[in-house]
């Protein structure tokens, strides 16, 4: 059931994106797992699936798709622009897709709290967890 559950939500992922006009290409790259571009107003995902599970791959997929959709690249040669900002409301924007409010407080009720229960139940990995749940219900 998990691995359906992840499939199911890497689908929806890729789903959105060819929906939104975001291409999501897989090929290697050397440094990074993920990456996201763009150029003259269009947005890109890339990805190397073979050095990554499929929690990091959605993950990756979801931030990526965050970026592009919400617009949050910032500028390498401006003293100004704040990379962090950027990142953290990429990173929302992946929390809202892949980690539902309703959905998590359904599970802490339950009570699976923990982050390896929250990774396992969303398929995404336990950082991406820790973050979902201090996002939603704050520091612990």
């Amino acid at each position: 059931m998990q691995s359906t559950s992840k499939l199911k939500t890497s689908e929806k992922l890729l789903d959105l994106a060819a929906r939104r006009g975001v291409p999501v290409y897989d090929f290697p790259l050397p440094v990074n797992v993920c990456c996201e571009v763009q150029l003259d107003g269009a947005c890109a995902v890339g990805i190397d699936f073979a050095k990554a599970t499929e929690a990091e791959r959605t993950v990756m997929l979801a931030h990526g798709l965050g970026h592009c959709v919400r617009g949050e690249f910032y500028n390498l040669y401006s003293p100004y622009d704040v990379r962090k900002k950027h990142e953290r409301r990429a990173d929302e924007w992946a929390i809202r897709k892949t980690v539902p409010y309703s959905k998590i407080k359904k599970a802490v009720r339950r009570g699976e709290s923990e982050p390896w229960q929250i990774a396992e139940l969303f398929g995404v990995t336990v950082p991406f967890a820790e973050k979902a749940l201090r996002y939603w219900f704050g520091e612990k």
